[in-house]
C-alpha cells in the first residue's frame, strides 16, 4: 500500500517536470495515520502516507518545481474495500461518508493552485486541513524556541563541502 503510493507519486512527479505548468499529486492516507488502531499493517501504511506527503511536499519547493503535492485523510468512507455491507456500519453505530464526498476533497486539492502541502481530515463530509493549523504548529511548540527543525539541519548539511576523499 505505501510502496505503491509512493511509486506512482514519483512516477507521476516525473512526467510533469516535463510539463512547464507542473501538477498536482493528491495521496491517499486515512484517519489512522493520525491515531493508533488495532490493524498495525493498515495503519502503517497510512502513517507512512502521512510522512511521505509532507516531505515529498518540501521536497518540491525546496527544488522549485511547480508541482503540489497534497494528502487526504479521510475517517471512515465507504469504498469497495470496505461496502456498506448490511448492518455493519449501522450494527457499530456509526455512519460512514460516501465516497464521493473525498472524491469532491480530491478534485478540489488537483484545481487550488494555492493548495501545497496541505493535509486534509476529512470526517462526516467536513474538510480540515492540518498540516499548517495542527501537526507543524504542534511539532513547533514541542521542539522548543531556537531550536532548528530537522529540515534546516538537513539544509546545513547540504551545504558543508564534501569530505575530502
Amino acid at each position: 500500500m505505501l510502496k505503491g503510493a509512493m511509486n506512482t507519486a514519483c512516477l507521476g512527479v516525473h512526467y510533469m517536470k516535463q510539463q512547464p505548468e507542473g501538477g498536482s499529486v493528491v495521496l491517499m492516507g486515512s484517519s489512522t495515520g493520525l491515531q493508533p488502531l488495532r490493524a498495525p499493517d493498515y495503519s502503517t501504511a497510512k502513517h507512512g502516507v502521512l510522512g511521505f506527503g509532507r516531505g515529498y511536499a518540501r521536497l518540491m519547493e525546496v527544488a522549485g518545481l511547480p508541482i503540489r503535492i497534497n494528502t487526504l485523510m479521510p475517517s471512515w468512507t465507504t469504498t469497495n474495500l470496505l461496502p456498506d455491507l448490511p448492518g455493519l456500519i449501522k450494527g457499530a453505530k456509526h455512519q460512514s461518508q460516501p465516497g464521493l464526498v473525498v472524491a469532491r476533497a480530491a478534485a478540489y486539492l488537483m484545481v487550488d493552485a494555492s493548495r501545497q502541502g496541505d493535509v486534509v481530515f476529512v470526517c462526516d463530509g467536513k474538510y480540515t486541513e492540518i498540516e499548517k493549523t495542527i501537526l507543524w504548529p504542534a511539532y513547533e511548540k514541542v521542539k522548543g524556541a531556537g531550536n532548528p527543525s530537522d529540515d534546516e539541519i538537513l539544509k546545513r548539511m547540504l551545504q558543508l563541502p564534501a569530505p575530502a576523499a
